[in-house]
């Protein structure tokens, strides 16, 4: 039996089979392309892509919230001058100087921003979904844009990392009270108190809007930071090292020429022997 060329053949076939797993490493860039090549690395990296996925929505839900908010609280700043205008009318409607004329034309600025509060309770939408919403509804045509109820946020990949919202109901409260006032008074004792209220009510949203947009804030960041270390985690795992491929490669190929060189000469010394015994 002729070792060296049972030996060169044997070494020229692992050449072969190892070769391509580099090719695929460096043309992947991954490490591991099938089960084969780390079973229990792959079903950790798949598990951490599917964190890294779920935290990826989680984080867009978060955003999408302060979006949210950030609408909200632009109607109630539009809302809380206006109110804070119609102060300015009462306490003006108090002055024992204005004549008549003097207090229609106040009564009719008042009821100019009366009307634009009240519009703003109506229009204000995010993504079709009304922001100011009710429990006393008069009109069934608004029925299902307006029907109370919390909003809710999955902030993160497990069931429990959700959030809520509660549903603003001011716009009853807002419409009830500013429908009651008379501006036309000289008598603005009653029209301040309730102004004060409802600012009061104002304020206290934005206070509620503004815990939730800090721990919105702050969800966002952990989940940023998660999936930095999640997707460091699966690069080590998964990536390939493209030196040590590129490397293994280049020693693979040296190898099977130097096989192939081997096995060429060893043929052709038996064919020499062949040829001497004929």
């Amino acid at each position: 039996m002729n070792t060296i060329n049972s030996g060169a053949a044997s070494s020229l076939i692992n050449s072969n089979n190892t070769a391509p797993q580099s090719q695929q490493q460096i043309a992947s860039g991954r490490r591991i392309n099938s089960a084969a090549d780390d079973a229990a690395g792959l079903a950790i990296a798949t598990r951490l892509s599917s964190q890294i996925n779920g935290n990826q929505q989680a984080q867009q839900n978060a955003i999408n919230a302060q979006s949210l908010i950030q609408t909200e609280d632009g109607a109630l700043q539009g809302i809380s001058a206006g109110l804070e205008r119609l102060q300015e009318i009462a306490v003006q409607q108090g002055n024992g100087i204005l004549n008549d004329s003097d207090r229609q034309a106040l009564t009719s600025e008042a009821q100019q921003i009366t009307d634009q509060i009240r519009q703003t309770t109506e229009q204000s939408q995010f993504n079709g979904r009304a922001i100011f919403q009710s429990d006393n509804l008069q009109s069934s045509s608004l029925q299902n844009t307006r029907e109370t109820a919390d909003f809710e946020f999955q902030i993160g990949e497990d069931a429990g990392d959700s959030l809520s919202l509660s549903a603003n109901t001011l716009a009853d409260d807002l419409n009830q009270a500013l429908s009651e006032i008379d501006f036309s008074s000289a008598d603005s004792a009653d029209a301040l108190d309730t102004l004060s209220g409802l600012q009061q009510q104002i304020s206290g949203r934005q206070t509620e809007l503004g815990a939730v947009s800090n721990r919105l804030d702050a969800s966002i960041n952990n989940l940023t930071q998660s999936n930095e270390n999640s997707q460091a985690a699966r690069s080590r795992i998964e990536d390939a090292d493209l030196a040590t491929s590129v490397s293994e490669l280049i020693r693979g190929q040296i190898q099977q020429q130097a096989q192939i060189a081997t096995q060429l000469q060893a043929n052709a010394g038996a064919e020499d022997v062949l040829r001497l015994l004929s």
